[in-house]
């Protein structure tokens, strides 16, 4: 049904491909993590709008990776200057994609996770036309850790969309029958 589940999740895949050697989880308070990682978290109500029977769908989301820190904050800050540098690449541009090719500019694969349990690494299905939008402006941030100013987080707001139709939840038709009722036209 393109949930925003399917949504996030959808997220953490393309990020987790992208980023084959990072921890790539959905954001929670609790427990720890060795770096580098990236969480996904939804940050903001989600918005529904449009007719009875297609709605598109709004959720904002925000991006948090936190790379290995270097020797130095100088070298750290670089690197979180690149690491925004990618993800502005991973989305704005276009990146991985399932089967090997390049995502669309401002387009995020939306597979289908509903009745997948959270550690499934089945491949989830998905039509060719299932894609998120990204809407613009989208927005980078990088800080140090206040603690440890090596530490660097990067961060990215995204406001992701999607199409979702829905149908009967019924058994009836709700078309039974059409009539053509031809008429003579005069000339």
């Amino acid at each position: 049904m393109r949930t925003v589940e399917d949504a996030q999740r959808s997220l953490q895949r393309y990020l987790a491909e992208a980023f084959p050697d990072w921890e790539v989880r959905p954001w929670a308070d609790e427990g720890s993590f060795e770096l580098p990682a990236i969480f996904v978290r939804l940050n903001g109500s989600t918005s529904i709008t449009g007719g009875a029977w297609l709605h598109t769908v709004e959720q904002p989301m925000r991006v948090y990776a936190y790379p290995v820190p270097e020797d130095n904050v100088s070298a750290s800050n670089l690197v979180g200057l690149r690491l925004q540098e990618t993800l502005h690449d991973l989305f704005a541009q276009g990146g991985w994609q399932s089967g090997g090719s390049l995502a669309a500019p401002l387009r995020l694969p939306l597979w289908d996770w509903d009745g997948m349990a959270l550690d499934d690494s089945s491949d989830p299905p998905r039509g060719d036309r299932d894609y998120m939008r990204i809407a613009l402006p989208l927005t980078l941030n990088q800080q140090n850790d206040p603690q440890d100013q090596r530490l660097v987080i990067v961060t990215a707001d995204l406001r992701i969309s999607w199409g979702r139709s829905f149908r009967s939840t019924t058994d009836e038709t709700l078309v039974q029958s059409v009539r053509l009722n031809q008429t003579a036209t005069l000339a």
